[in-house]
């Protein structure tokens, strides 16, 4: 697979990790609080990144303990079609399920909005997953981030300014890569609701 992402332009570092979209949401576990301009304040604490950038993130949910938000769903990336959940938890306060809660008021709240809900993760990360198989989401790609590195005479360009990311589905990798049975069988991807390229045209539709 590298080989073949590389063949026009070196690959220098590459990240991967599971694409997922929500299914139908219960109405079990959306209690977490809406973040508005009257109770923002409660980010300060823990969040006060998120804070700065609040109204490009909306919408957002937290849940609070000891009179501060503990955990919040965020849209880390969206678009008018879909939007991809940012899930944070502070230390201390995991595993009370907080994730759970704030995810699904956050996917309810997109759901909603008539967009869809979705969420990513990588490999390596465990406890995400673990939110993700909690939550029962949809499996239904791979997530790749990857940095090639574009020569110049005598320079190397600065390679994160031309950072990648793309969900690939079984479908478009068939076409993408030739049918190769080692991507396949390495993206994992059941059959889903929604056509592989459509979902592909909504995660490259997302804002930077």
């Amino acid at each position: 697979m590298i080989n073949t992402l590389q063949m026009d332009k070196e690959i220098s570092r590459i990240w991967m990790g599971p694409a997922y979209t929500f299914n139908e949401i219960g109405t079990d576990y959306t209690d977490a609080t809406l973040v508005t301009e009257n109770n923002k304040f409660y980010l300060e604490h823990g969040f006060s990144s998120l804070l700065s950038e609040l109204e490009s993130r909306e919408p957002c949910y937290m849940v609070m303990e000891n009179n501060m938000a503990v955990s919040v769903c965020f849209s880390a990336r969206s678009s008018d079609r879909a939007a991809e959940a940012g899930v944070e938890t502070l230390e201390g306060y995991r595993g009370k399920g907080y994730a759970i809660r704030v995810a699904s008021s956050w996917a309810q709240a997109i759901r909603q909005s008539q967009r869809i809900p979705m969420y990513s993760t990588s490999w390596d990360n465990y406890s995400s997953q673990s939110v993700a198989k909690r939550l029962q989401l949809h499996l239904y790609g791979t997530d790749i981030l990857y940095t090639r590195i574009y020569k110049t005479v005598g320079q190397i360009v600065d390679p994160s300014a031309y950072e990648r990311q793309y969900s690939i589905t079984k479908s478009e990798a068939t076409d993408y890569f030739g049918g190769l049975s080692c991507m396949l069988k390495l993206l994992q991807v059941s059959r889903m609701r929604r056509s592989s390229t459509e979902l592909m045209v909504l995660m490259n539709s997302f804002d930077t």
